[in-house]
């Protein structure tokens, strides 16, 4: 009798330690990664004009030679597309030669007075909404003449225009060691070139100590 109650004894406690072991394993667990939220706030139309207000907002406000402008501005990884227009009929804007620009296209034969325009960018985004910029700009005088003779009996302004900010730097009377002349943003201070005629061409100079100076071209 005592033998059988050992036994059963036995058999209670390897029937509670399988029980016990089976009842300490952990029980599965699953995680979800939970995504980056992007805190980074999305570019605006504001956004887009205040840039194009930096850009533009020192341009000169003489025009005298077409130029171009920007198809679309980029504000972070935000595209804005551009387009322009003009408030007088002389000026005309068309798709430029050069990717991502349209070119404002000044008149060679101008009247013999100035004439103010506005210059108007019209921003949208890629929902389809519009904000627009503007800019007070001049035609300058020119002749209508149609000529392409050079008058000898008048003075001219030389100039070279920053195409990418529609800049436009005139040729002044001080020069680099006596070899390039320098140039100044202001009209004002530009240089005025008399002209000479040669052959079947022109030579222009400038006088400086009594001297004139020529500017020289060469044809190959």
């Amino acid at each position: 009798m005592k033998k059988y109650l050992a036994f059963l004894l036995a058999m209670i406690c390897c029937l509670g330690c399988f029980a016990a072991c089976g009842g300490n394993e952990p029980a599965e667990t699953t995680t979800t990664a939970k995504p980056v939220e992007d805190t980074t706030p999305a570019s605006t139309l504001a956004d887009a004009v205040a840039y194009l207000q930096t850009l533009y907002k020192d341009a000169p406000v003489s025009t005298p030679h077409s130029y171009d402008m920007p198809a679309k501005v980029m504000i972070g990884a935000t595209q804005f597309t551009v387009t322009w227009k003009v408030s007088i009929e002389a000026i005309k804007v068309v798709e430029s030669s050069k990717t991502g620009f349209w070119t404002i296209t000044i008149p060679e034969n101008r009247g013999e007075t100035a004439q103010d325009y506005v210059l108007t960018a019209v921003v949208k985004d890629a929902s389809g909404k519009t904000q627009e910029i503007s800019f007070n700009r001049v035609l300058p005088a020119g002749s209508n003449s149609g000529s392409s003779e050079l008058d000898t009996t008048k003075q001219y302004k030389l100039f070279t225009i920053q195409m990418n900010k529609a800049k436009v730097f005139y040729a002044t009377a001080e020069t680099d060691d006596g070899k390039f002349i320098k140039t100044t943003e202001n009209s004002a201070d530009a240089l005025l070139f008399n002209v000479e005629k040669s052959g079947d061409g022109f030579k222009l100079y400038f006088e400086k100590d009594g001297a004139k100076n020529y500017l020289y071209a060469y044809t190959q």
